[in-house]
């Protein structure tokens, strides 16, 4: 803290105000250029297909949306599949998005960290 040049208050009122927000995201803890290493990483493997990029803001953008929850709204755009094979498809496209990712992330860090 000290060497960021943050005081204890001014710490305290960033946490209280994250917390309280309605804007909750897993990221809260990333640097900024952490943040664009994700995004660029995101827009380079997924650039053709943004049906893959939509679902994953679905899920971890703000606060997130639960599996169950994109589900029902799958099901509701498409009454003729059952509700478990939305929850199927939800799972499998997140699965596909999020696998397809893993390497280039991991690649992408590992280069920021050498």
């Amino acid at each position: 803290m000290k060497k960021a040049g943050i005081e204890k208050a001014e710490l305290e009122a960033f946490l209280r105000e994250m917390i309280n927000g309605k804007q909750k995201s897993w990221l809260a803890h990333c640097t900024d250029a952490e943040a664009l290493c994700i995004d660029r990483v995101i827009s380079e493997v997924l650039a053709e297909h943004p049906g893959l990029i939509c679902i994953l803001r679905q899920r971890y953008e703000g606060r997130g949306m639960t599996k169950r929850k994109m589900a029902e709204l799958l099901n509701d755009a498409h009454p003729e599949w059952c509700f478990s094979t939305c929850e199927k498809r939800i799972a499998n496209w997140l699965a596909v998005a999020e696998y397809a990712l893993y390497i280039p992330m991991r690649e992408s860090f590992a280069e920021k960290m050498a």
